[in-house]
């Protein structure tokens, strides 16, 4: 039963093989399946089963396959493939340290092996050139950041001397406006009442002279003298009298 048994899963994996070589992947893949379906600890169907993965491009569960395969097997050559793939696995991933890892391994088990060291070579070179970008890129970043910030407080120090600028010229015309309304003339206070009638009189007269009112008085008094006189001078006795008033008002 046993030798049944042994059979089965070996003309299965013998069967996925023959799909494989002719790239139908899928078809090997259901191969390898029912195999591991019938022994699950089947090193050989796990490995294959991730190098049908792997072709397929679906590195993923090609990983998952060949870590699984790595526990599976026994033989140290054998359990080498399995990282060499794994490492195969992670390099297609670009990730770079993981396959560093693995074929690390690998050499641990089978140190002569070229293919792994040639494959452990060219990852370490990818992942110094994965780090080189990533610092270029890094540095690209915080120049533009830096770039940005200056522009920034550019704009900031335009927007703070136009404020300024706004401002000094507000108070420019403030003060100009101060100055027009200064330059207007001033305005007469309103007489107050009785100034008018003050105005229009007469000034006074100066010490020793005689007033207006007083004048007209003394010239009443004169023409009523005068009339008198007058009628006196019809009387043929001296000679007239010339009255002078000098009139000063």
């Amino acid at each position: 039963m046993g030798l049944v048994w042994s059979q089965s899963t070996y003309q299965l994996v013998k069967q996925g093989n023959k799909k494989f070589e002719t790239a139908e992947y899928t078809e090997a893949e259901v191969a390898y399946r029912k195999a591991l379906d019938k022994n699950p600890a089947l090193g050989v169907a796990e490995y294959n089963l991730g190098s049908s993965k792997y072709q397929a491009g679906s590195y993923d569960n090609a990983i998952s396959r060949f870590q699984k395969a790595v526990d599976s097997f026994q033989d140290k050559k054998d359990k080498a493939h399995a990282y060499h793939n794994l490492g195969n696995s992670f390099l297609s991933k670009k990730e770079y340290e993981q396959s560093i890892e693995s074929y690390k391994e690998a050499l641990k088990l089978v140190p002569d092996d070229m293919d792994t060291k040639y494959n452990l070579a060219y990852a370490q070179q990818k992942l110094r050139e994965q780090q080189e970008q990533e610092k270029q890129e890094q540095d690209n970043q915080e120049q533009d950041q830096e770039e940005q910030n200056q522009d920034e407080n550019q704009e900031e120090n335009d927007q703070e001397e136009d404020d300024q600028q706004e401002n000094q010229d507000q108070q420019e015309g403030d003060e100009e406006n101060e100055s027009k309304d200064d330059s207007k003339p001033e305005e007469k206070d309103e007489p107050q009442e009785g100034e008018d009638e003050q105005e229009k009189e007469e000034p006074k007269p100066k010490e020793g002279q005689l007033s207006k009112e007083q004048a007209d008085q003394i010239l009443k008094m004169l023409e009523n003298e005068e009339g008198k006189l007058q009628e006196k001078l019809d009387e043929p006795e001296g000679e007239p009298i010339n009255i002078s008033i000098e009139k000063d008002w």
